[in-house]
């Protein structure tokens, strides 16, 4: 239980992180604002939360945020001018500094 409530905790950490990024989120050949893919990607936690179980924070960003479930194409993140990347890489990079160094 402790496990659930951590990476719940954590992602949503990481989903505010995005939200307030400022990049460039793309899913299925479109391009969205970091508040639109929060929105998205809440939506699909929401929806799996209740089956999380024992989930650890990186199984949640595979679950959820690394492609869609309905193309299975990979999600991309863009910030500031620089290339794309795969957006579980961006969030796992994410998850590495929250755990090292707060949510802050």
């Amino acid at each position: 239980m402790c496990q659930v409530r951590h990476a719940s905790e954590e992602m949503t950490v990481l989903l505010q992180r995005l939200e307030s990024s400022g990049c460039q989120f793309q899913r299925n050949g479109t391009w969205y604002s970091a508040q639109d893919a929060r929105a998205h990607l809440q939506k699909k936690l929401d929806y799996i939360k209740p089956k999380l179980a024992s989930s650890t924070t990186e199984e949640v960003i595979d679950l959820i945020a690394a492609k869609s479930s309905v193309s299975g194409v990979s999600y991309q993140v863009k910030c500031h001018g620089s290339q794309s990347l795969e957006s579980a890489k961006w969030l796992l990079a994410q998850l590495q500094a929250l755990r090292q160094f707060g949510s802050k």
